[in-house]
């Protein structure tokens, strides 16, 4: 999850702008359905809305997380009209979930296992 926040804004329109991200369920059988209609592998970002015969339909209290962008990148942003002593604040939220099975089948805390984070901030000045 990514809360964007800029924090010059007068108007208060750019306060808690976030996005929510999920790799897609590779498993899935692609009975979620997006606010367009398709079918999607998306998952959804809380609790599923009932299923009804097209499937689970997001909708506003029900939404869809955004899909990462390949293996390696969650999300590239791109900020233009970015002026001396403007100040943008990002909040970076991150969770895991799921188990793994251990030797004898049993699920558990998964062992071994390890995460790598990265944030990568470059910026060009133009006259």
């Amino acid at each position: 999850m990514v809360f964007e926040n800029d924090v010059n804004d007068t108007n208060n329109s750019g306060l808690h702008n976030v996005d929510v991200f999920a790799k897609e369920m590779a498993n899935s059988d692609g009975t979620n359905i997006d606010i367009n209609n398709n079918q999607t592998k998306r998952e959804f970002i809380s609790a599923k809305p009932n299923r009804t015969t097209e499937g689970y339909v997001e909708d506003a209290e029900h939404p869809l997380a955004i899909s990462f962008e390949d293996e390696k990148t969650i999300k590239t942003y791109t900020r233009g009209d970015f002026y001396a002593g403007q100040i943008r604040r990002y909040t970076l939220v991150s969770w895991l979930e799921g188990q793994d099975r251990d030797s004898t089948g049993k699920k558990g805390t998964p062992v071994g296992a390890t995460l790598k984070l990265g944030v990568e901030i470059t910026a060009y000045e133009n006259e």
